[in-house]
Formats: C-alpha cells, sequence, structure tokens
C-alpha cells in the first residue's frame, strides 16, 4: 500500500541519517496517513517523539482496518495526537474508543481533517507538549498572516 512504501522510504532514510549522524534525534511531525507511517517508524532508535494533526482512525468510507490502530497499544515513545473535534476520519472521542498506549495522548480542537484556516493553537499545542515531554524551552509561536 501507499503507506508501507511511504514508511519503507521514511525507514531507509532515518537508517541513512543514523549512519552519518548518529547523535541526531528526529522528531516527527505528521497529518492524516503520514501519522500511520511514522508511528510504525517509531521504535527506531533515532526517533524521540511523534505529533500527528488528524491521525485516521477510520477511513469515513471503509470498514475497520487494523492496519491503522492496531500498533497503536505498543507505542513508548512520546506521541501526540491533535484531533480535529469534526474530523471525519475519527474525533477524539472515537480515538479513545481505540486500545491506545499510555504514551500517546490525545487532544481535541476546533477542526476537520483538513486543519484549513487554523489559528496558531495547534501549534502552541504542540510546542508547549514537546517542552514539557522532552524537557526544553517551549518554542513562542507568532499567529499567521
Amino acid at each position: 500500500t501507499h503507506n508501507e512504501r511511504a514508511a519503507r522510504e521514511l525507514q531507509q532514510l532515518l537508517r541513512h541519517w543514523q549512519c552519518h549522524w548518529p547523535l541526531r534525534r528526529v522528531h516527527f511531525f505528521a497529518h492524516s496517513a503520514g501519522g500511520i507511517a511514522a508511528s510504525w517508524l517509531e521504535s527506531e532508535s533515532n526517533v524521540v517523539s511523534l505529533v500527528c494533526f488528524g491521525y485516521p482512525f477510520r477511513h469515513p468510507q471503509m470498514p475497520e482496518e487494523s492496519y491503522r490502530t492496531a500498533h497503536l497499544q505498543k507505542i513508548r515513545k512520546p506521541f501526540l495526537i491533535i484531533q480535529g473535534d469534526q474530523d471525519e476520519y475519527g474525533c477524539a472521542d472515537r480515538a479513545r474508543q481505540y486500545a491506545l498506549s499510555e504514551s500517546i495522548r490525545v487532544v481535541t480542537i476546533q477542526a476537520n481533517h483538513d486543519y484549513d484556516d487554523l489559528p496558531t493553537e495547534p501549534a502552541s499545542i504542540a510546542s508547549n507538549w514537546l517542552a514539557i515531554t522532552l524537557k526544553v524551552r517551549p518554542v513562542s509561536i507568532g499567529h499567521r498572516h
């Protein structure tokens, strides 16, 4: 599938980085299916954390597909999912129906799956979460123009 191909290519890139820059840490920021691919690679040694906007728990026109969620109970690294309250791929309430690792935090914002015309709230949420999780100073996020 497209997700598997993307995950393989990303894994090759991560391993290349690991060989050439072994001290570099990787933080994934993804949207939708990119979150699936990133979460499949969570166990790579140079991956430190993951943030996904709009994790696609379930395609709105498909039955449940275990490849989307079965692995989420095994995630060990910090994983923030910023989920829209109107996300057709699974709002935050629906996300809580799945077996999620204790390393996963789901935060609800007002949005659909496209995340169009958002204020800076999601970026601030992600920045503050990373600061707390990784014990670093938060980054100030300005308003978009």
